[in-house]
């Protein structure tokens, strides 16, 4: 059962005389992936009250609020918002991670933007804070441009924070990056890291940011951040 499980061992020694011995065993509930669901996550955005997400449906939710916006009316909705995990996500079950290159897993990451045209852009413009935790099995599989978790981060400073990805496999066209496939504006990468595999055919592909584009006054900031595995194709950095 779920929970602390005690189990009492009693043996019989060869002088007659009886021994117990106690073992505790700590039990929790398997780790489920997400199922592809999508449910609303708690929180009004601000740095008091980030919005919390502890789960791939919850994820998924907050993905969707970015990826469906109307870009002539809300595309910065999420200007200077604040999000936070507030448990390890599993976007997959990962135990035939080193197959997902000619099998892939159950579910295909939308990445969290889409860069159209600068006009019509939608991306995360806020603060997302992992809070120490990790986003297992993140499969993004697509042709298309600007391909990551984020596809696109804009608008104004935009911070990515501790968090990790393992078992991640990205693959895209143009602007392909383990974190976030294009960066505009000013970008804070810190204290992230991604494992993983990010392939492309196309060019501008990194393990964290696949291509970055600001003005003077903006900046590319990368600190105690890393990713290790495996970046393929052309002008990879």
């Amino acid at each position: 059962a779920v929970g602390q499980n005690v189990i009492t061992v009693s043996t019989l020694a060869f002088d007659e005389n009886t021994e117990t011995y106690t073992i505790i065993v700590n039990r929790s509930e398997p780790t489920l992936a997400w199922d592809g669901s999508r449910e609303a996550y708690e929180g009004s955005g601000t740095a008091d009250d980030p919005y919390l997400i502890s789960n791939g449906a919850q994820l998924k939710y907050f993905a969707d609020q970015i990826n469906n916006v109307d870009p002539a009316g809300g595309k910065y909705m999420f200007a200077n918002k604040y999000v936070k995990l507030t448990a390890d996500i599993y976007l997959n079950d990962i135990s035939n991670y080193d197959n997902w290159a000619t099998e892939a897993p159950a579910n295909n990451w939308t990445p969290i933007g889409d860069y159209a045209t600068w006009q019509n852009c939608k991306a995360f413009s806020g603060t997302f804070d992992g809070d120490g935790h990790t986003i297992y099995g993140l499969y993004v599989n697509t042709t298309a441009q600007y391909a990551g978790f984020f596809n696109t981060t804009a608008f104004t400073s935009v911070t990515i924070k501790n968090l990790k990805f393992e078992n991640a496999y990205v693959s895209g066209g143009n602007y392909t990056g383990g974190i976030v496939g294009r960066a505009v504006d000013t970008l804070i990468l810190e204290n992230c890291g991604f494992n993983g595999k990010v392939v492309s055919t196309g060019s501008y592909i990194g393990g964290l940011v696949g291509n970055y584009y600001g003005k003077a006054d903006n900046t590319l900031t990368i600190k105690n951040t890393y990713a290790a595995g495996e970046v393929k194709g052309f002008w990879s950095t």
